[in-house]
């Protein structure tokens, strides 16, 4: 049964939400019983001319319901006291226009529904007179007009005679996958593996995708490979190519040789002018960028550049994807490499957190001191306080560990 109060329906917006929605939404047999994936609203709707000369304008319904894909039923809401048989005429209009655009004898729209939140009218596309005029006082199940409307319109209705048209729309066409046309079932059933392959992909995976630094570090001391850009006619072609590509390419500089590295040493050789900017190295997916940067840091560059540089690699393939979680988990990442840089200095001890948090930490004993002897327990306590509310600062905590020596 439906409880419609009709002092609570103000417009036509009412009446899309509190009465007809409901009505497409519930279940047989109160309702019509369709799922959002069968819904159009007017806002994805295309308006379409109706009427002809003077009275021509643009017109879309307020809902449109597709079972199987086909848009069949077409629905007007009008506030209540509109003229309800214009709403059910304007809806027929727009029915026959979409139908228009199908082959003859084609009409997925045959199905029209008005209603002024106090009446409904339901009827086919084709006929000026609508077949069902039911109150909003008779919209019960056991009411014979409305049980028959909800049958007739229902999903599992509408369903049946969307696979009639869509059978009508479909062609005979046959499409084949090219193993069809190999052979018989043996050909195409037969499967053709490469043991080396797979044996030498499996034992040396750390070869062939390192995923440890310890295993890129072996590579590029034991397996780094020189490639060498002899062929004179590849640089003016790639240039124009890069020139038609993005901005980030076009006024990036390439790096003419992998072994020497005189582009980024030049950059690096200097890295105080770097405070606070990007570099990017820019590669297609599995071009060897993780390796390479392993090879700057443990072979290309000289002591005195390696002396002026501390490295920290971040693996966002385990990321989160929300982004207030990615800059705490970056945050914290970094956070964990730059204390493990040092491997004589321990975070987790007292000594290592006094050290870490120094210069807070003398600034805290300016007053502490003061009122507490270092060794009673409430000066311990504070401390213990102190230090914790330290740790739980992520970026008071990133902050000192970049000043840590």
């Amino acid at each position: 049964m439906y409880k419609i109060n009709i002092t609570e329906l103000h417009n036509e917006s009412d009446v899309e939400q509190k009465v007809l929605f409901p009505l497409i939404t519930k279940d047989e047999p109160e309702g019509l019983g369709y799922q959002s994936i069968h819904i159009q609203t007017k806002s994805n709707l295309k308006k379409i001319e109706i009427e002809k000369g003077d009275k021509a304008k643009l017109y879309f319904p307020d809902y449109i319901l597709l079972p199987h894909g086909i848009p069949s039923v077409i629905i007007e809401a009008k506030k209540p006291g509109e003229d309800l048989n214009e709403a059910f005429r304007e809806a027929r209009l727009y029915a026959t226009e979409v139908n228009a655009l199908y082959k003859k004898n084609i009409n997925p729209c045959s199905f029209v529904i008005a209603s002024d939140g106090t009446k409904l009218l339901a009827g086919s596309w084709d006929d000026s007179n609508p077949k069902y005029e039911i109150d909003v006082d008779d919209w019960l199940s056991t009411d014979r007009n409305f049980s028959g409307f909800l049958k007739e319109f229902s999903l599992q209705n509408t369903k049946k005679f969307a696979e009639s048209i869509r059978d009508k729309i479909r062609t005979k066409v046959r499409y084949k996958k090219p193993i069809h046309g190999l052979g018989g079932k043996h050909i195409q059933n037969r499967q053709i593996n490469n043991s080396f392959g797979e044996t030498l992909s499996l034992n040396h995976r750390h070869l062939f995708n390192p995923t440890e630094e310890a295993e890129r570090v072996d590579i590029v001391n034991n397996a780094y490979i020189k490639i060498p850009k002899h062929l004179a006619h590849v640089n003016p072609i790639d240039k124009l190519i890069r020139k038609k590509v993005r901005p980030s390419i076009q006024y990036s500089k390439i790096l003419s040789d992998d072994e020497n590295n005189k582009e980024i040493i030049q950059k690096l050789s200097d890295a105080s002018k770097l405070n606070n900017e990007v570099m990017l190295l820019i590669g297609s997916v599995g071009s060897g960028k993780s390796t390479f940067t392993t090879y700057l840091k443990e072979i290309a560059l000289n002591d005195n550049i390696k002396n002026k540089l501390l490295w920290v690699r971040i693996d966002l393939n385990n990321s989160p994807v929300a982004r207030e979680e990615l800059y705490k988990w970056i945050k914290k990442d970094i956070i964990n490499s730059l204390k493990n840089t040092d491997k004589e200095f321990d975070p987790d001890t007292i000594n290592g957190l006094k050290e870490l948090y120094e210069i807070k930490i003398d600034t805290f004993n300016k007053v502490a001191l003061e009122l507490f002897p270092e060794e009673t327990p409430q000066y311990k306590e504070k401390l213990f306080q102190e230090i914790t509310r330290l740790k739980a600062d992520i970026d008071l905590t990133l902050d000192a560990c970049e000043g840590f020596p």
